[in-house]
């Protein structure tokens, strides 16, 4: 579904009023999830989410489970959902996602949202707030915000709520917002006229054309009367100029005229993004963040001590860009799939503005954080730049020792001669295996030349998550690109013994049983009574609801397992 609008709604609502926290249903699907999701394909439209405003997720949804462990994929919501529960082949994992995700919504609910852009609906309802096509970057079902990010307000929350300071709009303990556009409406109440007019003649600067008339038949034909009054007083005439011009009226001012007041149809009530863009440049109010390559997504929290800036790669492929923040101070990178945290080393700052190089992994996310109270300048540290590369040292190639569990159709043990697609083994057991796989590799590491160096572990294709064990310690979850992890503190000279544990979907497994060579081969009585206690004929390894399987449409199975290269790469200094 296209629901980006629901999201902009809420989002803009908690800004308004106050409201730090911001919960959505997230990963509902319709009719086609049939087990295909997994945290590395949910991580950009998480991301996505969490830099729109949405800062609680509320997953669709946890099954009950019933029947005991070995009934699995197990209960499910039928076609909808993202199957989020105990029976996933992959649950033992999804810990670091859940560890990215809430240290990603407590970033993100802290202070307060930052917006330049308030479009005022019209008065009267229903009334969905659809902002300017061009206010938003294409990016398929979820288009994020532009430069200038923006919300929509409802005229009752502006008369309730809206304050003027320092010519800005208001919201007590919500967001300021720097201009605000007027729908092109012919009609305003003058209630919400005059309260729009001591905004402006306190500073307020507004987009839009005058309303002639009331909505309303309150007072009729008063009403009509005094919204041409106000209106004439506001603008100083209504008669629309040919060109854009800015009316100076107390301390605020009006932009009107020209491509600002054409004609527009209900469904885009304001100017383009792109007209109200230049009024902003013209007021010397630069973008809140630009990134050079137009790939990186952001969102943005203020605080009293420090400005948030959560940045995302809505790519698949690795971007290396300059991006301009309207911030200063010595910034620092936060990371949230490690919780990590570090100084950037080149950066320069100018008229309020720091460009910073930034690189980016596939779908890679962090947040850059300015402390306030801390000058800053160009700053360039000889010999460093902001990301360290990676040498590779040494390569683990020849056998590999797995453990499949056989109650899931796999050998429970098996030696690969080199690391191997499940799905291109002659085994069906493999072929059509879903759940956890443990590799096993014993390899030498006096060959490892460290220098001080940290180490680190890559991956290469890994479908689709996998666990860390080298010496007995466990490092960690890699769910997500670069799928590499640290090995510094559990390397050791001599003898190392690695495990890679590797989860895939249950897409393979449920392909498998509905063949006929697996179909139809296993009796089930279940305990409890289920299905009148008779026993009842199923596939060989699996068990789900008739309704799931809908849905389920697979001809093929699915890439799994650790496909390599893995290598130890040395970090070095670009």
């Amino acid at each position: 579904f296209n629901t980006h609008y629901a999201v902009i709604e809420a989002t803009s609502i908690s800004h308004i009023t106050g409201r730090s926290v911001v919960g959505a249903e997230v990963f509902t699907s319709n009719n086609n999830e049939a087990w295909q999701q997994y945290p590395w394909s949910m991580k950009n439209q998480s991301d996505w989410a969490l830099a729109m405003g949405v800062n609680r997720f509320v997953y669709h949804t946890f099954a009950h489970k019933p029947l005991g462990d070995e009934y699995r994929p197990g209960m499910t919501m039928g076609p909808y959902g993202v199957h989020w529960d105990r029976g996933q082949t992959w649950w033992p994992m999804v810990h670091a996602y859940h560890e990215y995700i809430s240290r990603c919504s407590h970033m993100m609910q802290q202070g307060q949202a930052v917006l330049d852009i308030l479009y005022l609906t019209p008065e009267g309802a229903p009334m969905i707030f659809t902002a300017p096509k061009d206010a938003l970057e294409e990016n398929g079902s979820i288009p994020d915000k532009r430069g200038y990010r923006f919300d929509g307000c409802s005229p009752l929350m502006l008369l309730e709520r809206a304050e003027v300071i320092n010519g800005k709009i208001v919201f007590p303990g919500g967001t300021s917002y720097e201009i605000m556009v007027l729908p092109n409406f012919k009609t305003m109440t003058p209630e919400l006229l005059e309260n729009i007019t001591s905004m402006v003649e306190k500073g307020v600067r507004i987009i839009d054309t005058p309303p002639v008339k009331s909505p309303s038949l309150t007072g009729y034909p008063d009403c009509d009367n005094q919204v041409k009054v106000i209106a004439e007083m506001l603008w100083g005439t209504l008669q629309t100029p040919d060109t854009i011009c800015e009316r100076i009226y107390g301390e605020g001012s009006i932009f009107w005229g020209g491509k600002l007041s054409m004609d527009y149809s209900d469904s885009t009530l304001y100017p383009d993004y792109k007209s109200t863009r230049e009024i902003l440049e013209r007021m010397n109010i630069q973008e809140d963040f630009v990134s050079q390559n137009n790939k990186i997504r952001f969102g943005h929290r203020s605080t009293g001590e420090k400005e948030i800036y959560f940045v995302a790669n809505r790519t698949g492929e690795f971007q290396k860009t300059k991006c301009v923040f309207r911030a200063t101070g010595n910034p620092e990178l936060w990371a949230g799939v490690t919780g990590g945290s570090r100084e950037l080393q080149r950066y320069a700052t100018k008229n309020g503005l720091t460009t910073i190089d930034l690189e980016f992994e596939p779908y890679e996310s962090y947040f850059v954080i300015f402390k306030r109270g801390k000058p800053s300048s160009s700053h360039v540290k000889d010999g460093h730049s902001n990301f360290q590369g990676y040498s590779e040292i040494k390569k683990l190639e020849g056998p590999w020792e797995l453990a499949f569990d056989p109650r899931r159709g796999g050998p429970e043990k098996i030696i690969f001669d080199d690391l191997l697609d499940w799905t291109e083994h002659e085994q069906r057991g493999i072929k059509y295996y879903s759940g956890m796989v443990t590799y096993t590799k014993v390899f030498d590491a006096h060959d490892v030349n460290r220098n001080k160096s940290k180490l680190y572990l890559d991956l290469g294709v890994v479908n689709d998550m996998a666990r860390i064990k080298l010496n007995g310690k466990d490092l960690g979850v890699v769910w997500c690109a670069p799928w590499r992890i640290d090995i510094s503190g559990a390397i050791v000279e001599g003898e190392n013994i690695l495990e890679i544990e590797v989860a895939n979907r249950w897409i393979n497994r449920l392909l498998g049983d509905s063949q006929e060579q697996d179909a139809n081969v296993r009796t089930v009585k279940f305990k409890d009574g289920l299905l009148g206690g008779k026993e009842y004929t199923t596939g060989r390894y699996t068990f789900t609801t008739k309704a799931a399987m809908r849905s389920f449409k697979f001809t093929e199975p699915l890439p799994s397992g650790l496909l390599g290269p893995v290598t130890i790469k040395k970090a070095v200094l670009k």
